[in-house]
C-alpha cells in the first residue's frame, strides 16, 4: 500500500477562499485528543475515521428514485441550507401595505468539496462519478443528519460547477447547487373528471 499525503489546510484555503475561517485554526490532532478541553466531540461520535485520522462526524449520502445510482460524498462538503419565506405586500391606495404570508419555501442548497486523486493524479472517477450523478433526471433522496435536523429527504440538482485549481493537478472543487422537494399526493375522484 503507497502512503499518500498532502497538507489540507493548503488545499482547503486555495479551493475555497472565501471560507478560510474553516481552517485557520486547523491543527492535524485537533479533532483526534482525547482531552476534553480542546475537543468538543469525542472520537466515539464519529461514524468512522478518515484515512488523514480525523473523525467523520456525518455522512451524505444520495440515491436516485429514477435508476437507483447511488452517491456517497467521500470528504465532508460544505453544506449551505438556505430559506426564504414567499410573501406579497400591496400597497393600498392610502399608502399603507397589506402583507400576506404563503408560506416556505423549498430550501436552497450548495454543497462545496473537492475531489482528490491519489499519487497526484487528476481525480478522474471521482469527477465521473459525481457527474453521473449529476446527469440524473430524477429526484435524490438524500440522507445525513444535518439534512434530517432541516427535514430534508429529497432535493434535485439545479447546477454544477468544477473551476480549475492552479497549482493542484490531483485536485478538484466542485459545487453543487440544489433545492430540496416535498413528495405531493394527489388524488382524483371520479367526480372531479366530469
Amino acid at each position: 500500500m503507497t502512503k499518500y499525503s498532502f497538507d489540507i489546510k493548503k488545499r482547503f484555503n486555495a479551493a475555497f477562499q472565501d471560507a478560510k475561517y474553516i481552517t485557520s485554526g486547523f491543527t492535524g490532532d485537533l479533532l483526534t485528543k482525547t482531552n476534553e478541553k480542546s475537543n468538543p466531540y469525542s472520537n466515539s461520535e464519529a461514524l468512522r475515521i478518515r484515512t488523514l485520522g480525523t473523525p467523520v462526524f456525518d455522512q451524505i449520502d444520495v440515491e436516485s428514485v429514477g435508476s437507483g445510482l447511488t452517491y456517497s460524498f467521500k470528504y465532508d462538503p460544505l453544506v449551505d441550507i438556505n430559506y426564504t419565506k414567499v410573501i406579497t405586500e400591496t400597497k393600498t391606495s392610502s399608502g399603507r401595505a397589506v402583507v400576506e404570508y404563503a408560506g416556505i419555501s423549498p430550501a436552497n442548497i450548495s454543497i462545496r468539496g473537492v475531489l482528490w486523486g491519489q499519487d497526484g493524479v487528476y481525480p478522474s472517477k471521482e469527477l465521473e462519478e459525481l457527474l453521473a450523478l449529476f446527469r440524473e433526471e430524477s429526484v435524490l433522496n438524500v440522507s445525513s443528519k444535518l439534512f434530517s435536523l432541516h427535514q430534508i429527504t429529497s432535493i434535485y440538482i439545479k447546477s454544477l460547477a468544477t473551476p480549475s485549481l492552479e497549482g493542484f493537478e490531483d485536485t478538484q472543487p466542485f459545487t453543487i447547487q440544489a433545492r430540496g422537494i416535498e413528495s405531493v399526493s394527489l388524488t382524483i375522484t371520479e367526480n372531479e373528471l366530469q
